[in-house]
């Protein structure tokens, strides 16, 4: 992750606007969720692992992956690191895209009022059908 793509994404998370409890910031990896936890960490800011929440109201940002958010709903949700290196692994298999694909569309779908995608340098290719529908910042 480039540091522009991390600061601006903290720049969103202010610890004094109550909206912060209901952000999520979901991952497709568990190691990358735990990346983000740190550093929300490293930023004082804090954040509660998916697998330790049941829905109720808890202070903190939500941290977790596209798929242990099956079945949430967050008032707004970020993805972040949506480079061109996703999806991860082998571009030749259309299982496996189509798999992350309805991975990311899963996480999508978790943001109730607002949803943030975001990337360094260039978008996975599979923000292009969709950027047209997007505010660009």
């Amino acid at each position: 992750m480039e540091r522009e793509e991390f600061d601006w994404i903290v720049s969103q998370l202010d610890p004094d606007d109550p909206r912060i409890d209901g952000t999520a910031i979901l991952t497709y990896s568990n190691r990358d969720a735990d990346g983000w936890r740190d550093r929300l960490s490293d930023a004082g800011l804090g954040s509660v692992r998916l697998q330790d929440y049941y829905g109720r109201p808890v202070p903190g940002v939500k941290i977790g992956t596209f798929h242990r958010s099956k079945g949430l709903e967050f008032e707004r949700v970020i993805l972040p690191g949506l480079d061109s290196s996703f999806p991860y692994g082998d571009r030749n298999d259309p299982d496996e895209i189509i798999a992350k694909g309805a991975a990311l569309y899963v996480a999508m779908s978790r943001a109730r009022d607002r949803l943030l995608m975001t990337y360094a340098g260039s978008p996975s290719m599979f923000l292009e059908p969709v950027a047209a529908y997007c505010e660009l910042a």
